[in-house]
């Protein structure tokens, strides 16, 4: 079988993000995994700036030969004629190259740049799988799709994946929430769960190097620690700094809470402003900014928690990251939440502040579940595993 893989996912600003990640490292896995297929990558050279990298990490992996650079008409936006001419000629460019079997990772991109995406616009000779990483906007359009344009945008995408072939769900909320409100069949889509990168593993600071990582993130030691991975309302900063401030005065002293995430000023004067509204002061509630890779696991195997109130995710590659690094955890018990953290009592309502903050107080208050659920968490990480979401996708492929 000749399977082309669609790299946009990797090729956006979604790069650094969940939806890049899992773009390089699904591919890594197929690539190594697979004995019997061929597989070759298709770039969009209008989006330059990551592609030598992604090359780059798949060296040795790939030969260059199966490495597909399609040049698109430009456009301005989708409402550009242009737009539905770089559709069309993506797919006959697909045709030539005359897969068996193309996978998009992520069908959604393209509003803010310019990824084009489509599915069966044209006859293809080709069937067509798409990585599914969550309906959250569909599921939600109250809050999520507000702006009439962005409306549009959206179900053009939603129209173009019920046209797949196959569907790779990252968990079975995600899976579950294909098939009850979009109506696919059960038969076409399967749950190949996510993993984290190698990398994230626990580290051992030395004094000196753990006193320099925590001044640079303004950390006094003690830390309570949320990487939201985005900053929009399901994120549910409101009610996690609400139940931080009514800790006891002795946590809140000893421990701060901190927020690593790129956040712009607005977002910046509007979590001080919740603090604040809160009782709070600036030194309590830290926002890290951006945190490269290489500090963030050093942040998450120096916390003392890691609380995840998500009220919504596809998956929640942090919280992942962080039980990797063997670090107790707790989260929300809603969407795919609990599928990661594979434990009733390490759930909350995100909806219910005094709940969070008991929680997070039973287990800084007690030294021996603190570490019991740093190394259950720790255990339960080795669930998930890059290696074994391609398996499952690559037998789904040859069985279906």
């Amino acid at each position: 079988m000749k399977i082309l893989i669609d790299m946009q996912g990797a090729q956006t600003s979604s790069r650094n993000r969940g939806i890049g990640r899992y773009t390089l490292s699904i591919t890594k896995a197929l690539l190594k995994n697979n004995t019997t297929d061929e597989i070759t990558l298709f770039f969009n050279a209008a989006l330059p700036q990551y592609i030598e990298d992604i090359i780059n990490q798949l060296n040795g992996l790939i030969s260059k030969n199966n490495i597909h650079i399609w040049n698109p008409p430009q456009f301005k936006d989708q409402n550009d004629k242009n737009y539905a001419k770089a559709e069309t000629q993506r797919e006959q460019y697909i045709n030539e190259i005359n897969p068996d079997l193309l996978i998009i990772t992520s069908l959604f991109e393209g509003y803010l740049s310019n990824a084009v995406t489509s599915i069966k616009k044209i006859n293809n000779n080709f069937k067509t799988a798409v990585i599914l990483y969550d309906l959250i906007p569909y599921i939600d359009q109250t809050n999520y799709l507000t702006n009439e344009y962005i409306k549009k945008y959206y179900f053009s995408k939603i129209n173009y994946l019920k046209q797949a072939d196959f569907y790779f769900a990252i968990s079975h909320s995600s899976q579950n929430e294909a098939i009850d409100h979009l109506n696919i069949e059960k038969s076409k889509i399967i749950n190949i769960k996510s993993a984290v990168d190698d990398i994230f593993k626990p580290q051992i600071l030395p004094n000196y190097k753990k006193s320099k990582l925590l001044y640079k993130y303004n950390i006094k030691d003690k830390f309570i620690f949320y990487v939201p991975g985005g900053f929009d309302y399901r994120k549910n900063f409101k009610t996690l700094i609400e139940a931080y401030s009514i800790l006891p005065d002795n946590i809140k002293n000893e421990y701060q809470l901190l927020i690593g995430s790129k956040v712009t000023q607005q977002q910046k004067e509007h979590i001080h402003k919740l603090a604040k509204e809160s009782a709070l002061v600036k030194s309590q509630v830290i926002l890290s900014g951006y945190i490269p890779d290489s500090d963030l696991i050093h942040l998450y195997s120096q916390a003392s928690l890691f609380v995840f109130p998500s009220l919504h995710e596809g998956f929640g590659l942090p919280l992942l990251e962080a039980m990797s690094c063997k670090t107790a955890v707790i989260g929300s018990n809603t969407s795919s939440i609990p599928e990661v953290i594979q434990n009733k009592d390490q759930l909350f309502n995100p909806n219910n502040p005094q709940e969070i903050a008991d929680l997070i107080q039973q287990i800084l208050s007690n030294t021996n579940q603190q570490k019991s659920y740093a190394t259950l968490s720790y255990q339960n990480s080795k669930n998930f595993s890059w290696h074994h979401s391609a398996n499952i996708l690559l037998d789904f492929i040859h069985n279906t």
